[in-house]
């Protein structure tokens, strides 16, 4: 009996050891690896008003890496003045919201039956994290905007067209195992 115990004991030791490691959540490697990527014109900035919306809805998780990756390309917005008069005015530049979470985070999306906004999809879930990412215009000039929206009885804007259509495959390949 006393063996048969030992041989238990080893085995439960054996079986402890030979688990796999726990994952490490590494946001700021794959953060680096992401910026790696970016083709020329395109910079790293803070989360947008907008992406920080999002991130407090969807991607609460207090280990999540949140930031906006701005393109050299321009966005219009059209809007008609009260008078009438249809205007347009280049006040938007191409953007990438882009969130890191780790690998067992589910963000708790709206369901399809609901009228959400465009959602973030998820890029690509190597190693440790999910990538999810969001196609949008990223406007600085807010006090321009809120001028134009004073003035404007409607106010319209394209969907936007990146500049660098291999992203989803550029961040797959670069945050490879």
């Amino acid at each position: 009996m006393k063996a048969l115990l030992q041989i238990l004991t080893l085995l439960v030791i054996c079986a402890g050891c030979s688990a796999k490691p726990a994952k490490i959540f590494h946001p700021q490697s794959a953060r680096s690896n992401i910026l790696t990527a970016l083709p020329v014109g395109w910079s790293v900035s803070s989360p947008s008003e907008e992406q920080q919306r999002l991130t407090t809805a969807y991607f609460a998780h207090p280990a999540t890496e949140a930031f906006m990756l701005l393109g050299p390309g321009s966005n219009y917005i059209d809007w008609t003045y009260k008078q009438g008069a249809a205007h347009r005015e280049y006040l938007a530049k191409e953007c990438l919201c882009i969130w890191i979470v780790p690998s067992g985070v589910t963000p708790p999306f709206p369901h399809w039956w609901t009228d959400p906004p465009p959602l973030p999809e998820r890029v690509c879930s190597p190693r440790d994290v999910q990538v999810y990412g969001y196609v949008s215009h990223h406007i600085a000039d807010t006090n321009r905007l809120e001028r134009i929206i004073k003035m404007a009885t409607e106010i319209s804007s394209p969907n936007v067209r990146l500049s660098w259509t291999t992203w989803h495959e550029d961040f797959s390949a670069t945050l490879k195992n």
